[in-house]
């Protein structure tokens, strides 16, 4: 769960409602299961503040104000015992969808050597409940290859922000998203509290920090 912190002054920050984070569905190994030769697999992804300076800092944080373009560096890896077969699932996530092109992200690197590139699958918006404006934007990607035990790779998301302003963005700090998952492959997560990541605390579009 992704913890949202909500700024009630400038002198004060008091941490408020948890966002629901996606869920990818995961399985705990047991001994039975490694007895009778499942693929089992420990994934792990770290989620990161952009590249680019930010405009500032509000309240110890930094504070991007747009229009600007962003780019966000993502690392996902499998520490294994076994290799992730292809069709695993990756994902990333901004907070507030109504201060993204949404439509703009796009893989600009791409570490991993994989050919063909990543297929993206879906995207959703996580809301918090009585808070409209708050939405995360999730987009979600397949491995077209397998992962191999001890791998990882880096993949830098490039997205503009616009320069909306509303009540969230002006009301709370908050963080990147990334998560890997097994998907449909049939693997067994020995280890799912690790699969997400979150980014450092950071403003976007606050007026109050213009």
């Amino acid at each position: 769960m992704d913890a949202l912190d909500q700024k009630s002054s400038r002198r004060s920050v008091i941490r408020t409602a948890a966002w629901a984070a996606p869920v990818i569905a995961v399985s705990v190994a047991t001994p039975f299961a490694a007895a009778s030769g499942s693929i089992l697999v420990d994934l792990a992804s770290t989620a990161r503040l952009p590249i680019e300076a930010s405009n500032g800092s509000y309240l110890a944080d930094p504070y991007y104000q747009g229009p600007r373009v962003l780019t966000f560096r993502a690392t996902y890896r499998n520490n294994g015992p076994d290799a992730l077969p292809a069709g695993g699932i990756i994902q990333f996530g901004l907070p507030f969808a109504a201060i993204w092109v949404t439509d703009s992200l796009t893989i600009i690197e791409d570490t991993s050597g994989r050919n063909p590139a990543f297929t993206g699958t879906s995207t959703a918006d996580i809301s918090i409940p009585g808070s409209p404006a708050a939405l995360r934007r999730i987009w979600s990607f397949q491995l077209p290859t397998p992962l191999a035990a001890g791998a990882s790779f880096d993949l830098v998301f490039r997205v503009e922000l616009n320069g909306v302003s509303n009540t969230a963005t002006n009301f709370y700090r908050v963080r990147s998203y990334t998560n890997i998952g097994v998907g449909a492959t049939g693997a067994i997560e020995t280890d799912p509290a690790n699969n997400p990541g979150y980014s450092n605390y950071a403003y976007f579009n606050n007026e109050n920090a213009s």
